[in-house]
């Protein structure tokens, strides 16, 4: 009897979470292709650089730029959990 409750808990668990996948079938706008065109030639340019000859308040600088173009980009923030943590999230549900 206990068998059949966790394992119908754990299917019931399974089916309510989202799937992790990306879906490939969604459309790219243009206005977030010319931001992201326009940042990867912003990054080219910052690379492209001689900082050598800067202060090192202009390279902070850039490197906050930089900073602030990665997040925007990647989308900022989430919540990434690793396969070794949801097993032991798994195996606590299961044991209490």
């Amino acid at each position: 009897m206990k068998k059949l409750f966790f394992c119908g808990a754990l299917a019931l668990m399974l089916l309510c979470f989202p799937s992790i996948s990306k879906s490939e079938g969604l459309p790219v706008t243009s206005i977030s292709s010319t931001k992201s065109n326009d940042a990867l030639v912003r990054y080219n340019e910052i690379k492209a650089m001689d900082k050598s000859k800067m202060s090192p308040a202009e390279k902070r600088h850039l490197r906050k730029e930089l900073r602030t173009m990665k997040t925007q980009s990647v989308g900022g923030g989430g919540v990434y959990i690793s396969v070794g943590a949801l097993l032991i999230i798994i195996i606590l549900i299961l044991i209490l």
